[in-house]
């Protein structure tokens, strides 16, 4: 007699699929209805249909245009419309609109004072990294809105898809920056004349201005088409920067040029539109004069290259404006292959050669646990595998921007009270490293105060270069270095500063749909916008806002909590959850160490229930006791309830003997 075999171990066998897409289905069809028909084709008509819901007076949401290729023929990209994708947004959320009309109270948007649209673009690469043409290979361009709150710019669904298009087909076109000139060509003139908007039954007119774009240096490169360090001068915002090591500055007479080693940022000769306007026209008088040698060594000296239909070239100065909204990733300034990687080496090889070796730091650093939201990137072992003892440190920008959060403690808890007064100094340009972070990482709550704050963190990007240089000399300083000064002004023109994270998560999706096709033919870019639509769209119809914290998923309280809470709620419908949303807009879970503001003392403790009554949220919460610095305590009762909107934030530990360390900074 054969075995017996649980029915559900059978399915997904015949098709792959993942267990965890498997439960996904299988979960949404117990809330659903079960389609009587699944063939491969009624999907896709029932995809199309769905489709054809998000359309507008814009037409449809997904529209094949017109570009211009190198050699003058045309080709017909996908693009998800921007006034289309707006309108299908606001449909979708109510709290997305509800959001839209207090902003428009607070920031009226009007033709004169226009709202601020802000850019990204970066490759992606589905598919297989190590073949020699992954022909999967695209370029995401994504939008938002900058007048959206600073915390809510740092979630993916604040920003949304403009296309999708295959690295191949970008260099057919002519580039990067052949295809944001047509983009904008086709849509800015669109926006900054306006779009109607039903807003929660309300028409409202809405414009839209090209103010900032943000991206990786090498995105920023492809688009602006600078030479970044490979020219004489290399920083696109600045006219009389020089890359230090070619020492141009030191035999420049005028003393207009200087290294890019200076820290002085009144001596940095900024770019304006006027600027670059005549930069661009006097390349393209020279263009027509110059032999080809010649201009190419124009180009080395001034740092841009020259290209007929690029963004800066473009006629309507949409280029000129894309410049002037310029925005650094402090994410990949200080993150990726950045200042923090280089200083965190540096300071591990400080710490070596005093006697506190990487092997029996990565394991205090491995004893840390982490919050539920964090543990994937929690920085476990990554500073295992070392060659050099001074090399930059080689993980991902979250797992370093993690160990950044528990590093400095076993400085100042290990090192420091019996650290002599060069070690001391040697520490401390790191410490500083530490607090840029810190006050980065805070600019999404921060909202207001943009001009003191920027001052603030001009003050400690420049306290920390100049320690850095007294210690390590330039040996390895990298143009970030000089980056990193734009950064406070930046804040002061933008009112924030945005970071790459959001965008990188979302990269996720594209990664994920482009994985499962298996052809990337002329369908490619248009089967991933349409998933990515779709993605979006139901993203939204569950759209949580910062500020308002709540439990995820509550289910009825189980009877057993329901009788320990009688003493304290009156009413028996109670919710409870293992999840839930602090009022900052992360995630918490239960078991997590949070921290909370009581009577004006911060507290930690360990969070051990969600619930809502009444449609209040609370949450309970063990207190530790703080013994001294950042040692705790640890207990796990009595357990008192607290609003949960008290919770400000999420942190690591590592528990011994009943203490607990916790970085609270």
């Amino acid at each position: 007699m054969p075995p017996a075999f649980d029915a559900r171990a059978r399915l997904g066998r015949g098709s792959y699929v993942s267990l965890s897409g498997l439960a996904g289905v299988l979960s949404e069809l117990k809330e659903g209805e079960l389609p009587a028909n699944s063939s491969r084709r009624t999907l896709k008509r029932a995809r199309q249909r769905q489709l054809s819901d998000y359309d507008s007076t814009w037409g449809p949401v997904l529209q094949q245009l017109d570009f211009s290729l190198e050699d003058g023929q045309l080709h017909k990209i996908w693009c998800l419309h921007p006034a289309g994708c707006l309108l299908a947004a606001l449909r979708a959320s109510e709290d997305l609109a509800l959001l839209m009309e207090r902003r428009l109270e607070e920031v009226p948007c009007t033709w004169d004072a226009p709202w601020r649209w802000a850019l990204y673009s970066d490759e992606v690469s589905p598919g297989n990294n190590l073949k020699a043409r992954n022909n999967r290979k695209v370029q995401a361009i994504y939008w938002s809105i900058m007048e959206m709150p600073p915390r809510e710019l740092s979630r993916e669904d604040f920003w949304w898809t403009l296309t999708v298009l295959r690295s191949p087909t970008v260099t057919r076109l002519g580039g990067m920056t052949i295809l944001w000139a047509q983009l904008l060509q086709k849509f800015a003139p669109i926006l900054r004349n306006g779009i109607s908007l039903n807003i929660r039954g309300r028409q409202t007119m809405i414009f839209l201005e090209i103010s900032c774009m943000i991206s990786d240096e090498v995105a920023l490169k492809q688009a602006l088409e600078n030479k970044g360090a490979a020219g004489t001068i290399m920083c696109p915002c600045c006219q009389n920067v020089t890359d230090h090591k070619s020492r141009v500055a030191e035999s420049d007479a005028t003393g207009i040029l200087v290294p890019s080693s200076c820290t002085d940022a009144s001596l940095f000769r900024l770019h304006t539109a006027a600027s670059i306007r005549d930069t661009v026209a006097y390349m393209q008088r020279c263009a027509a004069t110059h032999t080809v040698a010649q201009f190419d060594r124009l180009a080395q000296s001034m740092g841009l290259n020259f290209r007929p239909g690029g963004l800066l070239s473009e006629p309507s100065g949409l280029g000129v404006k894309v410049f002037e909204g310029l925005m650094f990733d402090w994410m990949h300034v200080y993150l990726v292959s950045g200042i923090a990687n280089v200083h965190t080496g540096l300071a591990l090889a400080v710490l070596h050669k005093a006697g506190y070796d990487t092997p029996a730091i990565n394991n205090w650093v491995n004893s840390f646990t982490w919050p539920a939201r964090l543990a994937k990137a929690g920085c476990k072992d990554v500073l295992s595998k070392r060659g050099k003892i001074d090399e930059p440190v080689r993980c991902s920008a979250s797992e370093l921007l993690n160990l950044l959060m528990v590093l400095p403690l076993y400085v100042e808890a290990r090192v420091w009270p019996t650290a002599d007064a060069e070690l001391k100094a040697s520490l401390q340009s790191f410490l500083y490293l530490v607090s840029v972070l810190e006050t980065l990482k805070g600019l999404p709550q921060l909202g207001t105060g943009a001009a003191e704050q920027s001052t603030t963190l001009m003050l400690q990007i420049k306290q920390h270069l100049n320690a850095f240089q007294t210690i390590f000399g330039l040996e390895s300083w990298t143009p970030k270095f000089h980056s990193s000064l734009h950064l406070p002004m930046q804040l002061r023109h933008h009112k924030t500063l945005l970071s790459c994270f959001v965008q990188e998560r979302k990269h996720k999706c594209i990664k994920r749909l482009g994985n499962q096709i298996d052809s990337a033919g002329p369908s490619f870019e248009k089967s991933i916008l349409e998933d990515v639509l779709f993605q979006h769209m139901t993203s939204l119809e569950t759209l949580h806002l910062t500020g308002r914290a709540s439990l995820l998923d509550p289910k009825p309280a189980a009877a057993p909590l329901k009788r320990e809470l009688q003493h304290a709620f009156a009413h028996e419908d109670i919710l409870s959850s293992r999840v839930a949303v602090h009022g900052r807009g992360y995630s918490v879970s239960a078991q997590d160490v949070v921290v909370m503001t009581l009577e004006g003392e911060r507290r930690v403790g360990r969070v051990h229930l969600f619930i809502q009554e009444q449609g209040r949220s609370w949450t309970g919460v063990s207190l530790w006791t703080q013994m001294s610095g950042c040692l705790f305590r640890m207990a796990d009762e009595p357990i008192v309830l607290f609003p949960l909107d008290y919770i400000q934030d999420t942190l690591p530990y590592s528990a011994s003997n009943g203490m607990a360390l916790v970085p609270l900074r």
